[in-house]
């Protein structure tokens, strides 16, 4: 392992509009959620009505610089935390080599079920 990053073992970057309302366990943002590690960036001054209905051309660099930052910090993966943010996603959306996804990280991997534990 060398250093340099500001986060190790760090599977998923969760890219987050900007939000008040409860996460309860089940909710992207909420850390226990998950059965690893996430790591969550939330975008300032992006929330739903902005997203929906006032998308400008600029509303799509605050979501790159955002996933350039999860990446240089050292995850693996990066997806979204709001099926509306579709609208930033690929081919518009083009930062690598992190893998971007707009779905939920539900991931299964080397034979262990990862998915989320419900209580």
């Amino acid at each position: 392992m060398k250093g340099g990053r500001l986060y190790y073992d760090m599977p998923i970057g969760i890219l987050c509009l900007e939000s008040l309302f409860p996460k309860p366990r089940g909710h992207m943002r909420n850390p226990l959620t998950y059965g690893f590690p996430t790591v969550t960036r939330v975008i300032r001054g992006v929330d739903i009505p902005r997203l929906l209905f006032n998308p400008t051309p600029d509303l799509l660099e605050p979501f790159i610089q955002a996933a350039k930052e999860l990446e240089a910090d050292g995850v693996q993966a990066i997806t979204g935390s709001c099926g509306f943010m579709a609208r930033t996603a690929r081919p518009r959306f083009p930062v690598e080599p992190a893998p971007a996804s707009s779905g939920a990280p539900h991931a299964r991997g080397k034979g262990r079920d990862r998915r989320p534990h419900r209580q």
